[in-house]
């Protein structure tokens, strides 16, 4: 999605430097998450090994040593890549682009929060 559609700038979250742990869940099934691109207070980017069709509801929590925080969010889009993950180096997987929840926006915020060490700068 192009930066004049969203409502907020995404940054770039260095993956090398995360401290914690992300799992998305969707349909009742959790996965790790091993790639996360990028992070803003109203939605996020990430890889995943499957497709999730738009308007599906997912839940993204991370988990560190001294916060654990959950945003509720919907899948907006997705497209094929091949973008190596993480230990498994799968190379067929999807980048999903996920809107969090407008309602929920106390968390949104301390999810970028907690994470804000780990983007690249701002401008």
């Amino acid at each position: 999605m192009s930066e004049e559609h969203r409502r907020h700038p995404r940054h770039i979250i260095r993956m090398a430097a995360v401290q914690g742990e992300f799992l998305l869940t969707a349909y009742d099934h959790e996965h790790r998450l091993t790639q996360v691109h990028d992070l803003s207070i109203s939605g996020m980017g990430v890889f995943l090994n499957q497709a999730l069709p738009p308007d599906t509801a997912v839940s993204i929590r991370y988990m560190a040593r001294d916060i654990e925080v959950t945003v509720r969010a919907r899948v907006a889009w997705w497209q094929r890549s091949t973008q190596t993950l993480g230990e498994s180096g799968a190379t067929e997987n999807y980048r999903l682009g996920l809107e969090f929840n407008r309602r929920e926006m106390e968390n949104n915020m301390l999810l970028f929060m907690a994470l804000r060490k780990y983007l690249d700068k701002f401008d």
